[in-house]
């Protein structure tokens, strides 16, 4: 096998903000190439006992470790996503936006800027929120191929960022939780801008929809395409039953709405509670359909939301909270899938409830995601925090395919960020 060496040129440009930097080659420390196999997750944690970042390189089809790519010392971040793209691994930081070779875990140049959220990447432009000072923030386009000279565009914000999207051909840029501003994703010019009554959702981006509180936009123009009303359905603990309805996702034909009977109880307001999903036709506001959606008690709720659709069924995410068995509270958050056409009951992934889930990369019918196991809330005696783990589940089966329960042995620090690579297409969240 050749070894490989680096040749770049050391620069420094400082041009609106942004400054390159290159790494120049050591010669007495050879670079290693590693061969990747057809599918990778590429897994960012800190181990907690260096405080260094670190890169685990996985077999993304059996979870196995292949390598792990270390950082430098200055790789220390507050938060570090990996993506790829563009036959480069990227690491989005607090100060920076690194590319590094995927096969040797070198870096190959980066980008000093401070960005205010994680970036996304979109093919070859990255998308993200710079902060010039605790009051000034603009949106930026970047070209991600290469070391450019300067931004492809910049737009002044009028506030700080609470949450940035790419979907067909638009920026959308979220300045807190009702105010939304849509830019052209090629010149960086504002579309539309709204302001909403309700704070925004923007869980449905990529059906071409958002919502705010029980109003559905179009995501092309920022205008209202209906507002969803109250389902009627018979009380399930009859007279004095508290009706509460919550408008959960949207797509350009059905929309759906949770509606969650409570028994009323004198000292804690509601005691039982049972919910419902509805699916409703969005040109007339008719109810299709309906199925349970959870059940709960007050010391132990139990509540679901719909995270986006999936080859005609719906991802869920399903948030749990009981007592705790000495002191304190137990929370956890799960996945699991309903058929569209509410052809069966929620399937949960993992029965037992443990952990809590990030967030997940779908590729193909696997969907992957971290899962950090927490103490209870308050003071538990002899109950450590577990280290934390990967997980691939089949879509289609709703069975797991592997968890890395044994590739991880060395660190036991936070999960900050994945990213599966296959195909020469990477799959993350931050990829748009």
């Amino acid at each position: 096998m050749k070894i490989l060496y680096l040749l770049l040129i050391s620069v420094s440009l400082l041009l609106f903000s942004c400054k390159k930097g290159n790494v120049k080659p050591d010669p007495e420390n050879p670079v290693n190439v590693v061969p990747l196999p057809d599918s990778v997750l590429f897994v960012n944690t800190v181990d907690q006992s260096s405080g260094a970042t670190a890169l685990y390189v996985l077999n993304a089809a059996s979870g196995k470790s292949v390598t792990k790519y270390t950082y430098p010392a200055d790789a220390g971040t507050t938060w570090t996503y990996p993506v790829t793209g563009n036959d480069l691994l990227y690491t989005l930081q607090t100060n920076k936006i690194n590319a590094i070779d995927l096969n040797t875990g070198k870096l190959v140049w980066s980008d000093a800027v401070k960005n205010a959220l994680t970036p996304v990447l979109h093919q070859q432009t990255f998308f993200g929120v710079k902060q010039d000072n605790t009051t000034s923030y603009e949106a930026y386009a970047l070209d991600a191929t290469r070391q450019p000279n300067d931004f492809l565009w910049k737009y002044k914000l009028s506030a700080a960022p609470a949450q940035i999207t790419y979907f067909n051909e638009s920026v959308y840029v979220l300045t807190d939780a009702t105010h939304l501003t849509a830019l052209d994703a090629r010149t960086g010019l504002a579309k539309w801008s709204i302001a909403a009554t309700s704070a925004i959702s923007l869980n449905a981006i990529h059906e071409g929809i958002f919502i705010a509180g029980n109003t559905i936009y179009d995501a092309a123009t920022g205008i209202a395409k209906t507002t969803a009303g109250t389902i009627n359905i018979p009380l399930f603990y009859g007279a004095g039953t508290i009706v509460r309805s919550e408008l959960l996702y949207a797509t350009p034909t059905v929309y759906y709405i949770k509606t969650g009977h409570y028994q009323p109880n004198t000292n804690s307001g509601v005691d039982f509670n049972q919910d419902f999903l509805s699916a409703v036709d969005m040109a007339s506001g008719r109810e299709q359909r309906r199925i349970k959606f959870g059940e709960g008690y007050v010391l132990v709720p139990n509540s679901n939301v719909i995270l986006q659709t999936f080859n005609g069924k719906l991802i869920i995410g399903q948030s749990h909270m009981e007592p705790a068995k000495f002191y304190g509270t137990l929370s956890t958050y799960q996945y699991g899938i309903l058929p569209a056409d509410f052809s069966s009951e929620v399937t949960i992934f993992e029965p037992q409830r443990i952990g809590v889930n990030s967030e997940y990369t779908i590729v193909g019918n696997t969907m992957y995601f971290f899962k950090v196991f927490w103490p209870a809330s308050g003071y538990v005696p002899f109950a450590p925090a577990s280290p934390n783990q990967f997980f691939a589940v089949n879509l289609l089966t709703g069975k797991q395919q592997w968890s890395s329960d044994k590739s991880f042995d060395d660190s036991k620090g936070w999960g900050m960020g994945a990213c599966v690579y296959v195909g020469g297409k990477g799959f993350s969240k931050y990829i748009q």
